[in-house]
């Protein structure tokens, strides 16, 4: 038997959210000569769990936005900081 589980019921996830990001960029990282050795760093790191919380979908798509070949993962970056994403993430409930 299945049981139903209410977002706001589920556990803190920011952590595994956050160890999510740094892995997706990470390897993102590597195959980028433009960027620094500590990118997007732990700061960026933790706005970027804030704004995903509690959705790993959220994460998901907000790394695959940032790794589009087709634009620089700098300006992908800002582009997500800057925007008003992270305060439409707790009315997707």
């Amino acid at each position: 038997m299945l049981d139903e589980v209410a977002l706001e019921d589920v556990p803190n996830t920011k952590d595994d959210i956050s160890t999510f990001l740094r892995d997706e960029l990470s390897k993102t990282r590597k195959d980028e000569k433009e960027i620094g050795l500590i990118w997007p760093g732990p700061e960026v790191i933790e706005e970027l769990a804030r704004m995903a919380e509690p959705l790993f979908v959220f994460a998901a798509t907000i790394c695959r936005f940032i790794q589009d070949e087709m634009w620089l993962l700098t300006d992908q970056l800002n582009i997500i900081r800057t925007s008003r994403l992270g305060s439409q993430a707790s009315k997707l409930d």
